[in-house]
C-alpha cells in the first residue's frame, strides 16, 4: 500500500491533531448537543457542562499517549494508511471505552457499562470522526502543496561580477568550466561542436553555482560536469587527469580534488 505522508508523523502535526479532536469535541457538544446528549449528561443534577469537560479530558489524555508512540514508532507503526487507519480506530475505541467507564460510575451503577459502551459509540465515533476526516484531508493539502513543482531541464545562470546574467545554458551541455586570470571560460557543447564563453568573474566566485548545478571541482583552474566524465586516468609520471566524453579533452586533477573526484564517477 501507498505509504503514508512524511508530514502525518512530524511533532507538530500529531500536537495539532490532539489539539484539535479535543476542542471540536468541547466546542460542538455544547453548541449543538447532538445524540439527546444534554440529557444524558445532565443526569438531573446539571452536571452536562461538568461532564463534557471530564469527556473532553479523557479524549485529550488519550491521544496525548497514542499520538506519543505513533510520533515516536511512525517509521514501523504508522508509514502506511492502513496502519494510521488503525491507530485512529485504536484510539477512538480506547476513549469510547474509558468514557464509557466514567459515565457509568457516574450513574452509580443505573445503567450498565455495556449500555454506556453503546452510548458512547455515538459521543466518539460518530462526533469525533468529523475533525479526524477533516484534519486528514487538510495535512494531504499541505503536504501536496508542499511537495517541489517539476522543473524543466536544469538551466544554469553565469552571473558576472555585478550580479547580472551574462549567460545561461543547460546544465547537461556544459563540458567544464576553467580559469584565465580574472576571467572563467565556460566550454559546452553547441550543435555545431564544442565553444566556449569568456565571463569576467573567478573561481571562487562561481562555486556555489557550480556546488548547486552538481559541478566537480577538480584543480584549482577547473570545473567539470561529471556526466560528461568518460575515463579518469593515471599517467606514467603519476600525473592523475580526467578524460571528458568523445572529445579526446584531458583534464588534470589535483591530489587534493582526487577523492571526491573518484567518489562521483
Amino acid at each position: 500500500m501507498k505509504k503514508l505522508p512524511e508530514i502525518f508523523g512530524s511533532l507538530g502535526a500529531n500536537i495539532a491533531y490532539v489539539l484539535t479532536l479535543s476542542l471540536f469535541f468541547s466546542f460542538f457538544v455544547p453548541v449543538f448537543r447532538p445524540f439527546e446528549m444534554t440529557e444524558s449528561l445532565d443526569m438531573g443534577r446539571d452536571l452536562f457542562f461538568f461532564n463534557v469537560t471530564i469527556m473532553m479530558c479523557i479524549i485529550l489524555g488519550t491521544l496525548l499517549i497514542t499520538r506519543t508512540i505513533f510520533f515516536l514508532l511512525f517509521k514501523y507503526l504508522g508509514n502506511n494508511w492502513w496502519g494510521y487507519v488503525g491507530i485512529c480506530i485504536f484510539e477512538l475505541t480506547a476513549i469510547n471505552y474509558l468514557e464509557a467507564l466514567y459515565l457509568t460510575l457516574m450513574t452509580g451503577g443505573e445503567t450498565t457499562y455495556f449500555t454506556q459502551v453503546a452510548v458512547c459509540l455515538q459521543y466518539t465515533f460518530l462526533i469525533l470522526l468529523i475533525p479526524i476526516t477533516g484534519f486528514t484531508f487538510v495535512l494531504l493539502i499541505i503536504n501536496k502543496a508542499d511537495k517541489p513543482v517539476p522543473q524543466s531541464p536544469s538551466i544554469v545562470r553565469f552571473y558576472d561580477n555585478k550580479k547580472q546574467v551574462k549567460f545561461a545554458i543547460s546544465r547537461d551541455a556544459v563540458l567544464y568550466i576553467s580559469a584565465e586570470e580574472n576571467y572563467i571560460r565556460i566550454h559546452y557543447f553547441d550543435e555545431s561542436g564544442i565553444k566556449d564563453y569568456l565571463l569576467r568573474s573567478s573561481m571562487t566566485a562561481i562555486a556555489p553555482l557550480a556546488e548547486k548545478h552538481g559541478f566537480c571541482r577538480c584543480h584549482r583552474s577547473y570545473y567539470v560536469n561529471p556526466s560528461h566524465i568518460k575515463a579518469l586516468i593515471k599517467e606514467k609520471t603519476e600525473q592523475i587527469s580526467i578524460e571528458l566524453g568523445s572529445s579526446g579533452i584531458k583534464i588534470p586533477v589535483s591530489r587534493i580534488y582526487y577523492p571526491d573526484i573518484s567518489k562521483k564517477i
